[in-house]
């Protein structure tokens, strides 16, 4: 697997939609295709997240072991407008639960079937399948002219606040929604987070600055 930790950026509205479509409870799970575009930046890829497409009800099938099953026609046109616009697919959906979620063998078994797909018809963009928890995400992202898919990439939240959530295992995400750091950390970014979290901070003396300092 590959270990680049590339980013799939979410723009404000997108992000709205697409939590919205796949934490809709129901009696089965449900699943929203995201259409990517992709840049180099830097030492690592961003993924651009352009348009996402939940599926109508009436497209999902009754199948037993299966989280959500659909329609082979429901994905017509998405990704007939993937061809024209030139972008990749990506597969969303949820694990009801917080912490590191993982594709299920059906998943896997879903992305391999799918990704292929994906490839032949626009086979110069990434495709992949991304499943959401409430605070992490996993899954598989391939990249054209690459044999191995990457595992390592953050999703980055934007709106009122940037969140990170990474693929990579067990790691926490740098903010939370409503968080009480999501200001400081526009400031001084993943990395400047990262060392306030780890760090130990002793104060001396908690008279009228120090017992504010504490708090």
């Amino acid at each position: 697997m590959n270990n680049n930790n590339d980013e799939i950026r979410v723009p404000i509205g997108q992000g709205e939609l697409l939590l919205d479509t796949v934490y809709r409870k129901g009696v089965h799970e449900y699943v929203a295709f995201g259409l990517v575009s992709h840049a180099r930046l830097g030492d690592h890829t961003v993924l651009f997240l352009r348009h996402i497409m939940p599926l109508h009800e009436e497209h999902y099938l009754s199948a037993s072991g299966h989280g959500a099953a659909w329609r082979g026609t429901a994905m017509i046109p998405i990704i007939r407008q993937a061809v024209d616009e030139g972008l990749g697919i990506i597969v969303f959906h949820a694990h009801f639960h917080e912490g590191q979620p993982v594709l299920s063998q059906d998943d896997e078994a879903c992305a391999d079937r799918l990704i292929p797909v994906f490839q032949q018809r626009v086979p110069a963009r990434p495709h992949g399948s991304v499943v959401l928890s409430r605070t992490h995400a996993g899954g598989v992202i391939s990249f054209p002219g690459e044999s191995r898919p990457h595992t390592a990439i953050t999703i980055r939240w934007y709106g009122s606040a940037i969140r990170n959530w990474k693929l990579s295992g067990g790691t926490a995400p740098s903010t939370s929604l409503n968080s009480l750091f999501d200001p400081q950390a526009l400031v001084v970014g993943e990395n400047g987070q990262t060392i306030l979290r780890n760090s130990k901070v002793a104060v001396v003396g908690l008279s009228g600055g120090g017992s504010h300092v504490v708090q």
